[in-house]
């Protein structure tokens, strides 16, 4: 594979990933939008690991795989996720480069807390918190499709608790 392909391949996965993730903060649905976050992480992964950061592409890995123990109900799988999580922190901090390291750990945590133990408008709050410091990494390793999804997603974000905000008020007001 030649160096121009790659990049494409590498910025075509992340473009993609940013459409996904965009699209999944704008649904009202929990459910969807954890679907939707898997299909994206699977993006993510494969743009993160053809970049060579390895932390991103883990953090990616795990966010899956707590997305998918909060999706089957496995409660004690999902606390020792979040535990490994938290834990994944301090060897973050004592990275060679431990701002490039410790961003997607603390960035993960956030929204894998928010989308796998919490629902509604409290897991859009904490993406939008764990988007600002993701695009933060992709500023650091010059990804634009990282600082446009974190962006948009959590403008995303945002909408989607605007939009359950309006669609409570309405059935309150139909009541």
């Amino acid at each position: 594979m030649t160096l121009v392909s790659a990049d494409l391949l590498i910025q075509g996965l992340g473009w993609a990933a940013t459409a996904l993730a965009v699209i999944s903060m704008t649904t009202e649905v929990d459910a969807r939008l954890r679907i939707l976050n898997l299909m994206s992480l699977i993006l993510w992964f494969g743009h993160n690991a053809l970049m060579g950061s390895d932390t991103a592409a883990f953090m990616c890995a795990l966010a899956f795989v707590m997305i998918m123990a909060r999706m089957l109900d496995a409660q004690t799988s999902l606390r020792l996720l979040l535990v490994l999580n938290v834990l994944l922190l301090a060897p973050a901090l004592m990275a060679t480069d431990p701002l490039t390291a410790a961003l997607p750990v603390a960035a993960g945590l956030l929204i894998n807390f928010g989308v796998s133990a919490l629902s509604g408008i409290p897991m859009r709050i904490f993406c939008v918190f764990g988007f600002s410091l993701w695009a933060g990494f992709g500023h650091i390793v010059n990804s634009a499709p990282i600082i446009a999804a974190n962006g948009l997603a959590g403008v995303a974000a945002l909408f989607g608790i605007v939009t359950i905000l309006f669609w409570e008020a309405r059935r309150t007001k139909a009541a």
